[in-house]
Parts: C-alpha cells; sequence; structure tokens
C-alpha cells in the first residue's frame, strides 16, 4: 500500500532523515559502550526540532501533531540507527500534556532536558494494564506507590510514568528516578542493552492522570499498547 505524504510531512521526513544521517551506525556503536547509551545534546536537538512535543497539543506549547507524523520521525531514526530516546519522550510528553493543568516536569520534557519513559508492565505475560498490583496510596502530603514494574528501558531516564491501583481506580503517576523508595536492577539483554526492574516502596509520586470513566479506555493503557519505541 503506498502511503501518500502531505508536503508538510515530506518536510518533516527529510529533516528526521538529515538527523539520522549525522549520527550514523559508527555514533551507535560508540553509544552502547557508554552510560547513558546516547547523546543528551542531541536528545536536545530533537527537542529544538519539536519532535519531543509532537503529540503535545498547541495549547501546551507543543507541536499538536498525531502518530503518523511521529512514526515518520522514528522510521528515519530507526534506519539511520539513532540512539536518542525519542519515541519514549513524545509519547510520555504526551501523557503529560493530557491533564487540565499540565504536569510541571512537561516543558523540561519537550526541552530534552528531562528524561521520563513508561514503566507500566508488572509480569511477562498475560499482565492487565487496567488491574495494575502496584497501588497508589495518599500519605499525609502526596501520593506514595508501592509495587513493582519490569522491562523498563530506564538508561539515562530521570522519571518514570507509573501505573498503579488507586482508590477509585487505576491511575498514572509520575515518580522521580532519586526518589525515596524507588530503586532499579538492570540486566543486559543479548543485543547488549540494559533493561530494569523498577522497585517502589512508598515512593512519593506526583498524579498526571486520574482514572478512567467505565466507557473509555485510560490515556496510559492506549500509550502501553500503541507506544513507538
Amino acid at each position: 500500500m503506498d502511503l501518500h505524504l502531505t508536503s508538510e510531512q515530506s518536510l518533516l521526513c527529510d529533516s528526521a532523515a538529515r538527523f539520522a544521517a549525522a549520527a550514523g551506525p559508527k555514533v551507535a556503536r560508540t553509544s552502547r559502550e557508554q552510560t547513558p547509551g546516547f547523546s543528551r545534546s542531541r536528545l536536545r536537538q530533537a527537542a529544538e526540532l519539536g519532535w519531543l512535543g509532537i503529540l503535545v497539543p498547541d495549547a501546551a506549547n507543543g507541536l499538536g501533531l498525531g502518530l503518523t507524523e511521529l512514526a515518520l520521525v522514528l522510521e528515519q531514526a530507526g534506519r539511520g540507527l539513532v540512539c536518542e530516546p525519542i519515541g519514549f519522550a513524545a509519547t510520555s510528553a504526551s501523557m503529560l500534556a493530557q491533564t487540565p493543568k499540565p504536569h510541571p516536569k512537561l516543558q523540561r520534557v519537550m526541552e530534552g532536558e528531562w528524561l521520563v519513559v513508561p514503566a507500566l508492565e508488572e509480569i511477562g505475560h498475560n499482565d492487565d494494564p487496567l488491574a495494575p498490583r502496584t497501588q497508589a496510596a495518599r500519605g499525609d502530603k502526596e501520593l506514595r506507590l508501592t509495587g513493582q514494574k519490569v522491562f523498563v528501558c530506564a538508561d539515562g531516564a530521570d522519571g518514570f510514568l507509573v501505573s498503579a491501583g488507586g482508590r477509585d481506580g487505576p491511575v498514572l503517576c509520575h515518580v522521580a528516578r532519586d526518589a525515596p523508595g524507588c530503586s532499579l536492577t538492570t540486566t543486559q539483554t543479548v543485543e547488549g542493552r540494559g533493561l530494569s526492574t523498577l522497585n517502589l516502596a512508598d515512593a512519593p509520586a506526583d498524579l498526571v492522570g486520574p482514572h478512567p470513566s467505565s466507557s473509555t479506555s485510560p490515556a496510559w493503557f492506549r500509550l502501553q499498547v500503541n507506544s513507538p519505541k
């Protein structure tokens, strides 16, 4: 099936292709031996091009585009072996913007200064994203999370989007990597990257999204199913 792009989408593809060509396989191989395994400066360059806010509405200083445009950018990034987590940053920014008042970290995420990655999976199979085992409880002054998330791409992450069960249903929360009660255990995969288990023990968190109505799926559920990496 032929995909007929608009002139704006074609320009977006060309821009992404030039960005990818500036790195190439040699940079990708070098990045695999570093921590984090990507360049912060190149992530900020992607932010300057608007890609980290590609799914964020205009009202929140984003580009207000859709998944098609993000996929076009990520297609070129994949072809060029771009190591920067553009997909994670863009989809996380989208979640942080989907509240009546955007999350305080949203602008820093769109600028490439604060990397937030999803932490939604809890078991390797038969995971029900609408019934997370991780629990959210209201503490004296803030929300607290207790539970465990697996297969988290935590390399270079400053924070996590964590799904949890609340009193009125599932919620989505932001947890800073250096928050008390937050720890990571990382295992190397056969292809050389690291996947982490995120452990939360009464860790402080910020509420990003409330529980959904019974007739709709929450935004973070759609993120887990459809998110480009």
